[in-house]
């Protein structure tokens, strides 16, 4: 931080000393030039369901999609109103570890919703760095109440930060009440229109990886490696909808002259608007297929890079064989088998009954009131009574 930066930190902490706390002001935020995941989800509970009588306030930046926040509930990150909000609000519900230069008074809530579930091992568990050795990371150190997907989560992000000793409740993730929502599954039919993708195709595939530490340094056959294999064996007759990182999408642009069939979808918002006409999910290393199988069980993991990505990530928290959902392959003829056979008796057998033990696994909370035990969980911790 620089010296004029921790001077206004300074006036601005003095400051907030002086501004009182409103006990049911929630002010929400995502991440820069985001409004949605898990304090979305919470806040759009709030603008149906508001038994608290709690008021609420959205932090965005000025690229930010607007659609569905109510215009005097927009605050714009690093402006007058944002911070005035930070000093003023009980609860700060956050879905990343956001900086900022006002500091979290003690009586001001910090709530941690995160932005995914524990998959793919971060932080200390990378290496497995013995206990005694670890340092609570500091970005979590404000944080008072963490919410995680499952029991297991918990203790794996514990570890992975070094060790979070705050609060912590396994509720279940707020983004995951929509998926199971008849208003969600409704929008279907919508789907193709509002991407421009045609309805000609007799499968619909969604390749999601996730993003590799070494791939901005290396070669373009390195960085295109799973994608280019996914293209060679996809069935003409089937449509390939191509979701990379955000931080490939530049690279990618320039990659790959894309066949016919494939339809770059990195820049659609909802990514789980993409699930209603997904009939398979290929990924890696992504937890965004603890959000698909919620919806639907035809999952592949790609897993070319299983021996260096273990090697220089430390792997994933779940066993793929004994506690994940769907059929796992490491070579391009695996891959290739397994696409021409998704329809085969025994790979359907094999998906509905590894789907079906993994569900009570990763989404023993998820239930479709999930937001609901969040805003109870803030009605304790502020002590608000119910209108």
């Amino acid at each position: 931080m620089s010296n004029i930066k921790k001077i206004a930190s300074k006036i601005l902490s003095l400051t907030s000393k002086l501004v009182p706390v409103d006990q049911r002001l929630l002010l929400f935020e995502t991440g820069l030039e985001k409004a949605d995941d898990n304090p979305r989800a919470v806040y759009d509970y709030l603008l149906k369901i508001n038994e608290y009588n709690f008021k609420h306030k959205f932090v965005i930046s000025k690229k930010t999609d607007t659609t569905g926040i109510l215009p005097e509930d927009i605050v714009y990150r690093n402006s007058l109103k944002f911070y005035w909000y930070m000093m003023r609000s009980k609860v700060w519900v956050r879905a990343q570890s956001l900086g900022s230069l006002v500091k979290k008074k003690d009586n001001q809530i910090y709530l941690q919703l995160w932005h995914g579930s524990e998959f793919k091992k971060e932080g200390y568990n990378i290496k497995d760095l013995p206990m005694e050795q670890r340092i609570q990371q500091g970005h979590t150190k404000e944080w008072d109440t963490f919410v995680a997907t499952n029991e297991r989560d918990i203790e794996y992000f514990r570890s992975s930060v070094g060790w979070y000793t705050g609060d912590a409740h396994a509720l279940g993730l707020p983004r995951y009440d929509h998926l199971l929502s008849k208003e969600y599954l409704s929008k279907k039919a919508s789907i193709f229109e509002t991407y421009c993708i045609p309805q000609t195709y007799q499968k619909y595939i969604l390749y999601a990886p996730t993003f590799r530490d070494w791939e901005l340094n290396e070669s373009v056959d390195v960085i295109s490696k799973g994608l280019n294999d996914v293209i060679a064996v996809m069935p003409k007759e089937y449509a390939l909808l191509i979701r990379l990182h955000p931080l490939l999408l530049k690279q990618s642009k320039s990659l790959l002259s894309l066949p016919k069939n494939c339809f770059p979808v990195t820049h659609v918002n909802q990514v789980t608007d993409l699930f209603l006409i997904a009939d398979t999910i290929i990924s890696d290393y992504s937890s965004i297929v603890y959000d698909y199988m919620l919806v639907n069980d035809s999952i592949v993991w790609y897993l070319y890079d299983k021996e260096r990505y273990f090697a220089d990530r430390g792997g994933v928290y779940y066993d793929y064989d004994t506690e994940l959902p769907g059929i796992t392959c490491e070579t391009i003829e695996e891959l290739k088998e397994i696409l021409i056979s998704l329809d085969s008796i025994e790979i359907r057998r094999k998906m509905k009954e590894k789907h079906e033990k993994s569900m009570k696994v990763i989404h023993e909370y998820t239930d479709g009131e999930a937001c609901k035990r969040v805003v109870e969980l803030i009605a304790r911790k502020t002590r608000v009574k119910s209108k």
